[in-house]
């Protein structure tokens, strides 16, 4: 592999020169200088040459090294013309979009949009294979040497040259997911039916789907078509935007093959470098279709994005059954970092398409239901043979070294307890093979009434069983020097885990505990150390004794119902008091079945291997609960 990188600029006045054409003599391989006048070009197919030519200056010639990194700064002379001892240099001409050979071509482009796009069929289907990976980047020798890698440093024989920017970098992990998509254009829908999943990593510390929801969340399907793009919950001005004459610059290059065709490259560059937008390369074939082969774009370095360093979009086009031009290869990578020197990460999704069957209208059922990705049952179980047959690319000699070095470094002893500490300050959790102690930031509380609340407590790992989990804790208040405690016992009844999606479960509850009159909390405990700390004095409390029983059930269709039996006896602490105008309770005895349904199409949640946390997405969720109490029913007060 060549990678030559560099900067071009003008040899007098030493401005960076944009949109400068770089080619490998006698290759079409090739690329354009970005606003700063910086290049980057990779590939297999090398000459031992490259050319710089810019229009109003002199070509200029530079040697490579043939399967080497190297940077290569270039200053091109503006070309000069002598009359008489007085020099003329050539002048740019002022870019404009009147008479503009690209910009009509563009427009040509943007016009013929609905011809090109896969949307205008009535249905298509197709396979779809999925691999997202995650490296370490600028792995330095000073990262190398610190003294947590001491008993790891057999990872660095891993250590690669990315294709991107020359960053050595680490993998870590490795996502692969094969699926089966169906479109139908009336009324419009699509369905992504996932056959399986594997993710390389550590298995034992995160959670394939919440990893799979978080990815999608910042991994955005790319159209190049639209307008709009969004990336890493950005919104881009696309190339092919209707608007996109008026945001970007455009020049024809020259003439190049892709796939065998004679393409017209098309270069591209927001007039504003600080806008949204990207500065590139459209690949267009020489024909009348005005249709995409190839896009290969980036993000500006002026542009803001949050610790993301560098942004690269590629993707291919064919022109499938003689009807339309369809997706086959799509590459988003990321370079994220927290400091231009630091290390980073890099992330990297390539799509690819393939078996595509086109206006083959399948049963009403494949298109119906809420959601957009269905799993098959198994589908995160799936073996090495149905991998083998199923990939529509082979992993490479980098990718298939993770598996090796994440099994090497999980069996270092030392790995496991220092992941054991993470978890612990993560998830709140110390776990003892089969029992999870915690959450440790509940094993200390204070409140006015109870004085000090010391707690412990714990529940069953998914080594103990993945359907049933036992919980449980015992806490001594010091003021009111009273025990509380608490017990429950929670079955999946689908056979599944019961933390995996759809989730169906019941659970028994038996507790004996204290809590703040409409203090009421969905993601947090409220033993939560730091919500000792309160605002004036909270001296009303509640001591209640309860048996619950709930059940639970996600259905397919985004709908959650969860239906539930309480029984509660509560009395009053502190300051509060049950008065009423001529008499007081000493408690409250209530029976009552709750019933709650949940709506939320597209749903996401990170789920931990401890701990489940709502991912926000552009749709609205909707609940209604009904609580009704049952007079007489184990002595109860209230209906």
């Amino acid at each position: 592999m060549t990678r030559v990188s560099g900067k071009v600029v003008d040899a007098i006045t030493n401005e960076p020169l944009p949109f400068v054409n770089i080619a490998f003599v006698g290759k079409s391989i090739g690329t354009v200088t970005d606003y700063n006048g910086e290049y980057n070009i990779e590939t297999q197919w090398a000459s031992n040459k490259f050319q710089a030519s810019f229009i109003g200056y002199t070509s200029q010639v530079q040697q490579v090294a043939i399967g080497k990194n190297q940077v290569i700064n270039i200053q091109l002379k503006p070309e000069n013309i002598e009359l008489n001892e007085i020099i003329v240099k050539s002048k740019k001409k002022r870019y404009r979009n009147k008479d503009n050979p690209a910009v009509e071509l563009i427009k040509k482009v943007i016009e013929t949009k609905d011809i090109n796009r896969k949307e205008k069929l009535d249905y298509y289907e197709y396979d779809r294979y999925e691999k997202v990976e995650f490296d370490l980047n600028n792995i330095t020798e000073k990262f190398r040497k610190k003294k947590a890698f001491n008993k790891f440093q057999f990872i660095f024989d891993y250590v690669d040259t990315s294709k991107v920017n020359g960053k050595p970098y680490l993998p870590v992990f490795l996502k692969e997911t094969k699926s089966k998509v169906y479109y139908r254009k009336l009324p419009k829908t699509q369905k992504d039916y996932i056959s399986g999943t594997n993710m390389i990593g550590f298995h034992d510390y995160i959670d394939n789907d919440g990893v799979s929801y978080l990815i999608d969340y910042l991994y955005e399907d790319i159209d190049i078509y639209d307008n709009t793009i969004n990336l890493i919950t950005n919104q881009f001005i696309s190339p092919l935007s209707n608007i996109s004459p008026l945001i970007y610059k455009f020049r024809i290059m020259d003439t190049v093959e892709v796939s065998g065709i004679s393409c017209i490259n098309l270069a591209f560059q927001p007039r504003n470098k600080l806008d949204f937008a990207f500065i590139g390369n459209l690949y267009i074939p020489n024909d009348n279709r005005f249709a995409i082969i190839k896009v290969d774009m980036r993000v500006t370095k002026d542009i803001n994005l949050n610790f993301v360093n560098d942004l690269q979009i590629v993707q291919e086009f064919e022109y499938i059954n003689d009807q339309c031009w369809m997706l086959t290869v799509d590459e988003l990578t990321v370079d994220f970092t927290l400091g231009k020197k630091g290390t980073g990460m890099f992330g990297k999704k390539t799509v690819y398409y393939d078996n595509y069957l086109f206006n083959k209208k399948r049963p009403d059922t494949t298109y119906t239901g809420v959601e957009n990705q269905i799993r098959e049952d198994g589908y995160n179980e799936r073996d090495d043979e149905f991998w083998e047959n199923n990939r529509l690319s082979e992993l490479s000699e980098q990718e298939q070294n993770i598996y090796t070095m994440v099994d090497s470094v999980q069996n270092v002893p030392a790995f496991k307890r220092a992941m054991d500490v993470v978890m612990l300050l993560v998830a709140g959790y110390w776990n003892f093979n089969k029992i999870d102690i915690g959450p440790v930031n509940t094993f200390y509380s204070f409140n006015d009434v109870e004085g000090f609340r010391l707690r412990v407590g714990g529940k069953t790992s998914d080594k103990f069983s993945k359907r049933l989990r036992l919980e449980g804790y015992l806490l001594y208040a010091t003021k009111d020097e009273e025990f509380k405690y608490s017990g429950s016992a929670t079955w999946s009844l689908n056979k599944k885990p019961l933390r995996e999606f759809p989730g169906h479960s019941i659970m028994a509850m038996y507790q004996v505990e204290t809590n703040f009159p409409g203090m009421e909390l969905m993601f947090i405990n409220e033993d939560n150390f730091l919500l000792s700390f309160k605002r004036g004095v909270a001296d009303k409390i509640l001591y209640y004794e309860m048996y619950k029983i709930e059940h639970y059930r996600d259905w397919s269709n985004g709908i959650s119902t969860i239906l539930n039996f309480r029984h509660i006896e509560q009395k009053p602490g502190g300051t509060l008091y049950f008065d009423y105008d001529d008499y007081s309770l000493d408690k409250i005895i209530s029976s009552e079945i709750t019933t709650t349904i949940r709506f939320a199409p597209n749903g996401k949640f990170y789920q931990g291997i401890k701990y489940r946390t709502p991912i926000i997405t552009k749709y609205p969720i909707f609940q209604i609960s009904n609580t009704q109490g049952i007079e007489g029913l184990f002595n109860a007060d209230y209906t």
